[in-house]
């Protein structure tokens, strides 16, 4: 099976992360995405994340709502007990060797494409796995299609139907200043933030 990896803090999950799965999976050839959340972000460790079970409980929420979108613990468990910064390099490394049936692909947005040679071992992570890139907020693809990064590495961009520039600091700015998140988050994560003041 082909397999898209979104990774990140999911500090919230919001919309933009759930569009940015449908489109892969109606745009390549990944078969399912999976939704996998790290303890602490490697080149944001000074971010203030929720605690990681009620990230991955607001992750839940999200997961029964969709067929071929799963949330994944596997960089939580790998890490735990050994260090909580997480870097792709090691998890692509590990998952190759443990599901060597699967096909993994890396799926970003494209605001990523100018911090990606600050990733640990990029140049050898790219030999790892391939990259997909999906447009932000105006991003074009015939743009992307000519980043020197995209070009060097055979990054594959999607030509995305929707595309969007959600982000969770957005979230966790406006739910901190208590202003409406209704239309950047699912119902079900809005309920639990405010029930839980995960950002206030």
């Amino acid at each position: 099976m082909i397999i898209g990896i979104l990774g990140g803090s999911f500090n919230p999950v919001h919309l933009g992360h759930l569009i940015a799965a449908e489109e892969v999976l109606k745009k390549t050839d990944c078969e399912k995405i999976w939704l996998m959340p790290c303890y602490i972000h490697a080149l944001k460790p000074k971010e203030l994340a929720a605690p990681i079970e009620y990230r991955m409980k607001l992750l839940k929420f999200v997961e029964k709502n969709f067929e071929n979108i799963e949330v994944s613990d596997f960089e939580i468990k790998k890490n735990q007990g050994v260090s909580e910064k997480t870097y792709t390099i090691d998890t692509v490394k590990a998952l190759k060797q443990i599901y060597p049936q699967h096909t993994f692909k890396w799926i970003i947005g494209s605001k990523l494409l100018d911090e990606l040679d600050k990733w640990k071992n990029i140049e050898e992570l790219v030999k790892q796995i391939q990259f997909i890139v999906v447009p932000m907020s105006g991003d074009k693809k015939e743009k992307l299609l000519k980043h020197k990064w995209v070009k060097k590495n055979n990054a594959v961009v999607i030509d995305a139907s929707i595309v969007t520039n959600i982000s969770s600091s957005e979230v966790r700015k406006r739910s901190k200043e208590k202003q409406g998140i209704e239309v950047l988050v699912p119902e079900k994560v809005r309920e639990y933030i405010e029930s839980k003041k995960l950002y206030e």
